[in-house]
């Protein structure tokens, strides 16, 4: 390692190049993996990983690297501007940590978008909204073929009306778009040239407008997420105020759906009104005193959405932990294991210290899990509360602390691998763990 961004590779015997465990692990470089590497003066290089699975139909990527660095440093509206103004046809993608993102250009506007996050897929979108239900929904999935897109097979079975269609494009367009905005850390690179296939639904959206209506969305979020934090609260109308109001007609649209047990999740179906939208319609309708939030029925929902996931999630860590122990035990290593891993918890981190009280690595390698999720529930209630009076953040903090926790343990059983087995047994021993440890992650996201 060169730099905090820099990492310095040498040509071994062979012209074999090889990268060290920790690079693996970050971009997802696994046995087979497949590296692009694109000269561009006879000092750097562009490399590239091939990914495999479904995605739009672009053209080869034929277009030369305009623009690319960390968008910390260059921010997303100077991103868009400068392709806006300079008129620009490509592919601006957006590389973090859950994903990818990418928007597509033609003359500097935007005409298609794509993600790799699961929610910003067409079929859930026609589904959120109630476009489709989930069993033609799936029976759709189904007859997909690389022959047959998607859209095909909802026209032609008339699963989805071609103008609910073309609405649900244009609306997963601009929301993956917006959603750019909420990006805080990522790496961005911007290909010129004319990527996207002819026969995709194409759009002309203004980027300017995109801009506006892109920092306007955030201030607005954030103070609405300080009362809907998240598409599982719950409203019931206040009678009485609502008697005594007058409220447009887009409010009125979805007056009948609050009853004190439909979501916000249920109302967008039955509504069919976008996110955004629907979310600037409660936040009306809760300034106004018509509707509250109906704390019984959102006990009720964050009990059956963190409760099991939270005990499978340490279970999930607890199998790796149990192997790391078990293969440093056959390894004799020149100190008590256990010991060591039960050292982590008298040096922990101070925002992880309640989640840790009284938490110990048993005699099989395994943490209390116990005692771990009983600390977590009360960690959970108390920041919850917390970072509810500040911006709406409760679930989200309270969600993320146990997640940090079994992470940060897990990097310390790591280190003390490290420097106790010989460093090709360690990197081997890291890389099997990161790749196990990816999948339970992926598996704890998409709960």
């Amino acid at each position: 390692m060169a730099g905090k961004n820099e990492i310095v590779l040498e040509i071994q015997e062979g012209g074999v190049l090889r990268f060290p465990g920790p690079m693996q692990k970050k971009y997802d470089l696994l046995k087979g993996s497949k590296l692009k590497v694109t000269p561009k003066t006879d000092r750097f290089f562009w490399v590239e990983t091939v990914r495999q699975g479904p995605g739009p139909r672009m053209k080869e990527k034929t277009g030369e690297i305009a623009l690319c660095g960390d968008i910390i440093m260059f921010g997303i509206a100077d991103l868009l501007s400068v392709i806006n103004m300079g008129q620009k046809s490509g592919a601006l993608t957006i590389d973090h940590k859950q994903g990818s993102k990418t928007a597509y250009f033609k003359n500097g506007d935007v005409v298609f978008a794509s993600s790799t996050d699961p929610e910003d897929r067409l079929g859930a979108i026609l589904y959120r909204s109630g476009k489709i239900t989930k069993e033609k929904l799936e029976e759709a999935e189904k007859k997909i073929t690389p022959e047959v897109r998607f859209g095909t097979v909802l026209i032609q079975n008339n699963y989805v009306a071609p103008k609910d269609l073309w609405w649900a494009i244009k609306y997963q367009v601009e929301e993956i778009v917006y959603s750019i905005f909420n990006l805080k850390e990522g790496f961005f690179y911007f290909i010129e040239g004319e990527l996207v296939d002819e026969d995709l639904m194409r759009f002309s959206l203004n980027t300017q407008n995109l801009l506006m209506e892109g920092f306007r969305r955030v201030d607005e979020m954030g103070l609405i997420r300080e009362k809907i934090p998240h598409l599982d609260v719950v409203l019931r109308l206040n009678a009485e105020v609502l008697a005594k109001k007058k409220v447009s007609p887009a409010v009125e649209k979805i007056l009948q759906f609050i009853d004190g047990k439909n979501s916000v999740r249920d109302i967008m179906r039955h509504s069919g009104v976008g996110e955004f939208n629907l979310f600037k319609l409660f936040y009306e309708l809760l300034k106004m005193g018509i509707a509250e939030v109906s704390t019984a029925a959102q006990g009720a929902a964050s009990a059956a959405l963190n409760g099991d996931p939270s005990e499978k999630l340490v279970d999930d860590y607890n199998r790796i932990y149990g192997y790391i122990y078990q293969y440093l035990r056959k390894k004799d290593v020149h100190f008590d294991v256990r010991d060591a891993f039960n050292a982590f918890f008298g040096s922990v981190s101070p925002n992880l210290q309640q989640l840790f009280t009284r938490v110990n690595i048993g005699e099989d390698g395994l943490v209390n899990k116990v005692m771990l999720l009983k600390n977590f529930r009360e960690t959970k209630m108390a920041r919850g509360g917390m970072f509810d009076k500040i911006a709406g953040l409760g679930d989200l903090m309270s969600g993320q602390i146990l997640a940090e926790g079994l992470n940060e343990l897990l990097n310390f059983q790591l280190f003390t691998a490290k420097n106790a087995l010989p460093r090709e047994e360690a990197d081997q021993l890291i890389l099997k763990v990161r790749e196990v440890q990816a999948r339970v992650q992926k598996a704890a996201e998409l709960k």
